[in-house]
């Protein structure tokens, strides 16, 4: 067979009659609303004009439309809710892959559509059409644009739960504190007195308990129950060897949580792009992380991911870089590339972790005696430090593509003064 090729379908001229198609990046704006927004469409349908992705009339969902401001009716934030764009055009329909049916195009000139909260009367200020430029695609070096505070090469023996050989018999059983170093962060050692049957037990017996535990966290996904007998392996005979599994990968790429947080990074890195002009030299990378460690959460796979594997597998990410590769920009409105997220976390127990007394679906950690064998076979001097915790990575890639005329993300200068003012005010504080 030949070789597949993608295709573009341009279903109309790029010189437009007097209603021009409504593209991707069309201005709209709202009667009742303080301001323009910008009409997005995250998956195109294949159908395009002058290269720019059209809008049906059923791309009027909330994510397709951000805000209009004040509402001059509620005086309180802009939340749109247009069911449908009306008056579309029935003579030049296009596949829309939402509805899986033939769904009419949106008119500049004649389109409309009504917000169901307050009336609103919302029209088209332009189609979003843009000239097409003369010159191509100006490429860039890959560039990170984020490193978390916490370095994957700072982690093993820095904090108390990716520490080894450092509780002795003494220690297991009363339980106080963990040997330290001025560096380490404190970290209380409450025994369980149930560690008096993990004190007896041989090598063998502990991890016995140990991959019986993570098999019970791990029984929802097949695939991760082998994960998790892989990392029991890898912390019994690998010396503390960084991790990476395939499988893993996966579910935390596709995981709401690391969607949540990519949604974070593409917001501040939209916005500053914006400003940059495109320009990927003279992106404000400072003003990215500042935005990023006050208001970005890194993907937290807790309670209703208890017997999925990613609970007892990572739980919560420690650090991440954010790369921006394969960037390019087209003139001075389209920009894509590659966002490549390198994830890291630790698979270490401190003792912190055995005095939790928080339940997840009922379980208490240090009840489990998979998770005393494990603290045991980490920490107790009688194993001379054999088996050491290890840092595993998930690196994940997601396509990144946008318009340099959007003005969605405008919202988010205010909040980075609010940074700057917080900052100036404790600086104020720290020299007094």
């Amino acid at each position: 067979m030949g070789e597949v090729k993608e295709s573009k379908v341009s279903i109309v001229s790029t010189k437009a009659p007097q209603d021009s198609y409504v593209v991707r990046g069309a201005k709209i704006q709202c009667d009742c609303g303080s301001k323009l927004s910008v009409l997005n469409l995250p998956i195109d349908h294949g159908s395009y004009v002058g290269g720019q992705p059209l809008i049906t009339v059923r791309d009027s969902r909330n994510m397709n439309i951000g805000t209009f401001g004040i509402c001059s009716k509620t005086q309180k934030p802009c939340k749109p809710a247009v069911h449908r764009w009306l008056n579309g055009n029935v003579r030049k329909k296009i596949f829309d892959i939402n509805t899986m049916n033939m769904e009419a195009t949106v008119l500049e000139q004649s389109s409309y559509g009504v917000c169901s909260c307050n009336s609103g009367f919302v029209t088209f200020a332009s189609s979003g059409q843009l000239p097409i430029k003369k010159y191509g695609w100006k490429t860039f070096k890959d560039r990170t644009v984020f490193e978390s505070k916490r370095r994957p090469e700072t982690l093993i023996g820095r904090y108390p739960d990716l520490g080894s050989n450092d509780v002795d018999k003494e220690t297991l059983l009363g339980g106080h504190g963990m040997e330290e170093d001025e560096n380490v962060d404190p970290d209380y050692f409450k025994s369980h007195p149930y560690f008096k049957y993990q004190e007896k037990e041989d090598e063998d017996t502990l991890f016995k308990e140990f991959q019986t535990m993570v098999n019970d966290f791990s029984w929802a996904d097949s695939g991760m129950k082998n994960v998790m007998k892989k990392m029991v392996d890898h912390f019994r005979y690998n010396n503390g060897a960084d991790f990476y599994d395939d499988v893993l990968t996966a579910r935390v790429k596709n995981h709401e949580q690391t969607l949540m947080y990519k949604g974070q990074i593409e917001k501040i890195l939209k916005y500053e792009l914006r400003k940059a002009k495109g320009n990927l030299d003279k992106l404000s990378i400072a003003e990215i992380n500042e935005y990023l460690q006050k208001k970005a959460n890194y993907p937290d796979y807790g309670f209703e991911n208890v017997f999925t594997g990613l609970f007892i597998a990572i739980h919560a990410m420690w650090g991440n870089n954010v790369i921006l590769k394969s960037y390019k920009v087209k003139g001075d409105y389209h920009y894509k590339g590659i966002l490549r997220f390198e994830f890291f976390d630790h698979f270490g127990l401190g003792g912190e972790d055995m005095s939790n007394t928080r339940r997840y679906a009922g379980i208490l950690i240090p009840d489990l005696a998979g998770m005393r064998a494990w603290f045991t076979l980490q920490h107790y001097t009688k194993f001379e430090g054999r088996f050491k915790p290890f840092v595993n990575y998930e690196i994940v890639e997601y396509e990144f593509e946008g318009y340099l005329d959007d003005e969605q993300y405008d919202y988010i200068e205010e909040e980075l003064n609010t940074i700057r003012e917080e900052k100036r005010k404790q600086g104020g504080r720290n020299n007094k």
